[in-house]
């Protein structure tokens, strides 16, 4: 229970920096099409994952679908090496945000 509500805190924060991050990887022009594919997978995998988690906790157990998802999670933490480091942008205090926009 208590890692199903940790993991519950930590997908409310990684949702949004997943969000703004968006932007940087495929450019302004290409926005719109890459939040919704991310939607459709974040779908399609809402729909699927307990399917999967089913079919390994009745073949594998209870233990070794613990290590599946565990070991899954970790290759994630590596793959974030890859995604590229953007410097921070400067906030003028002079524009508005809707300027911006």
């Amino acid at each position: 229970m208590l890692v199903s509500i940790s993991q519950g805190a930590m997908f409310a924060i990684q949702v949004p920096a997943r969000q703004s991050l968006i932007p940087e990887l495929v450019g302004k022009d290409l926005v719109t099409n890459a939040i919704g594919l991310n939607a459709m997978i974040m779908g399609i995998t809402t729909m699927i994952a307990p399917a999967i988690g089913g079919y390994t906790y009745e073949f594998f157990g209870p233990l070794n679908s613990y290590l599946i998802v565990s070991f899954t999670m970790i290759i994630g933490v590596f793959m974030v090496g890859f995604v590229p480091s953007f410097p921070p942008k400067l906030i003028s205090k002079n524009k508005s945000t809707f300027k911006k926009l």
